[in-house]
Parts: structure tokens; sequence; C-alpha cells
């Protein structure tokens, strides 16, 4: 199928969605020391989750579907709720009756925006290719993340390499561009290559750069721009069908396979503005 079909639209998001239960607190914990809970609030978590609220805030005028699972308790309910109050699709977001949903605990410093989470995984680890009607599924992009946090989707796939991978290439199958997140565990970066070779567009932050390549993005306190160009080209060449999308404190670098490289510089926000480094990824995806 040709991926210009003009009856196409929208954006299904598929990976982890969880609930946040954030903590603002005067100092993060040390190891044998106490914090204060300064303030409490609960918000939605997981990249997946998180790309569809923050197109909507932004007035996206599109489509939007979930994909993925949620438990059958509180949180699932909650992620459901809220999913119907921002007209979100969510017929392949799938209730567990076995698995809890998956949450985190996050602990936020307000002065400097630092965190610490405590990450449960839950029901979003079943995710497989099977819980999507591909061909009923009329969404122009798929994104998919974060590979290497999504359980099932991260193991062998004896063709594709991994069922992330094999996820990604069924929806190209049917004619969906792809995008992909990804959470840098270097150990583990061979999967994020089998999953590049059905990519359309690869999104990174400078951690992620550093787990799959060795090049520098700096070289004597300035941005290499000629290293970046490098990193680029060597994603590119393991298959990556349109760009890669670099994320640096600077600014970003939008590298696509054909064409010039574009660098877009960064918002300089005083400290005092940043309420919290939670979401950043999520926030520049969408």
């Amino acid at each position: 199928m040709n991926k210009t079909t003009t009856d196409r639209s929208g954006i299904i998001s598929a990976g982890l969605y969880a609930i946040d239960y954030i903590k603002r607190v005067d100092n993060l914990p040390a190891s044998g020391t106490v914090s204060r809970i300064l303030m409490e609030q609960v918000s939605n978590g997981g990249h997946a989750y998180n790309i569809l609220i923050n197109l909507v805030r932004l007035g996206a005028h599109f489509k939007l579907k979930a994909a993925g699972w949620v438990g059958q308790d509180v949180d699932g309910r909650a992620v459901l709720e809220d999913c119907a109050a921002h007209h979100i699709d969510t017929r392949w977001l799938r209730l567990s009756k076995a698995d809890h949903t998956s949450y985190n605990d996050v602990m936020v410093r307000p002065e400097t925006g630092e965190r610490s989470i405590l990450a449960r995984m839950g029901a979003h680890a079943r995710l497989s290719g099977k819980d999507i009607d591909w061909e009923q599924c009329r969404a122009k992009f798929l994104h998919l993340g974060p590979v290497l946090g999504l359980g099932d989707l991260d193991a062998r796939h004896k063709l594709s390499g991994t069922r992330a991978a094999e996820f990604l290439r069924l929806a190209q199958k049917t004619g969906m561009w792809t995008a992909l997140s990804m959470i840098p565990i270097s150990s583990l970066r061979q999967q994020v290559f089998d999953a590049l070779r059905f990519t359309d567009y690869l999104f990174l932050n400078e951690e992620d750069v550093a787990t799959l390549t060795n090049r520098p993005v700096r070289f004597q306190g300035g941005l290499h721009t000629d290293s970046i160009r490098a990193i680029g080209d060597e994603l590119l060449d393991r298959g990556i069908g349109k760009a890669v999308i670099l994320r640096l404190s600077e600014g970003v670098f939008f590298i696509p396979r054909k064409g010039k490289t574009i660098f877009v510089s960064g918002v300089n926000l005083p400290v005092k503005r940043l309420v919290s480094e939670g979401g950043v990824d999520s926030a520049f995806t969408a």
C-alpha cells in the first residue's frame, strides 16, 4: 500500500501507558536520609500516553489513537477516562485482568527540576503486534516507545530481530509512517538497531546517542556539527527511512536521509521557570 494514501490521518501512539505519582520534595533522598514531601499530585505517565496528552494540549486537529495495555484497576480506569475526556480513541487500549496498570513514583526537587523515579512494570508489558487490527487502523503515523522498556515487545523475533521490529514492520506494511523512541541501555543497543530497519523517524536525546554510537556531539565545549551529521548518517545507514531527530540542551537537529541538516536553537529559560525534568522527551516528541 502506498504511504501517500489520502484516507489516512492522525497518530496512533503505542507503548507505555502508566500513572505517575509525583511527590515534590525538599531534597532528593540519599541513602539513610529523610526528605520531606512538600506536595503530591497524580498525572498521566509513560511515553506513549504523554505524547497524546501533549498533542491534545498543543491543539492537535487530527485524530489521536492509543494502543497498549492497562490493568482492570483504579489506575487503568483513570487512564481510560482521561483519554475519553481528551477525545482519544481507545479501541486498541486493552484491559488486563491479570496485571496491574504500570505506574511510577516520581520524586522532584522543585528548585532545580531534578527527579528520581521508581518504575513499576505492569500491564503495558503485554503489548504485541496482535493487539492492533492493522487493516482497520487508518492512522497516518505510528509512534512506538520506548523500546527497551516495553516488556514482550523487547523479546526476540526469529524474522525481524525483535518483536518491536516486527510491530513496526506490520505498521509499515499497511502504509503507516513509523516513529520510534528508546530507553538508553548500552548492552541492548542491537535490539534498537533491529527496529531501525522498520523506522521512518527516530527520536533521540544525548544519552541515546551515547548508547548507539561512539561519536561525540561536542568538541571543546561547543557542538560538533560534523560529528552530529556523521551520527545521523550512521543511524540512517541502519535503515531509517526518513530522518533522525536529535534533541540536545542547545536545540534540535533534524537530519534527513535526503537534503540538508536543520538546526533549531532551544529557548534558555531561567531555572525558576522550570517545574520538572519529567516528560521532556515526550513533550519534545509531541
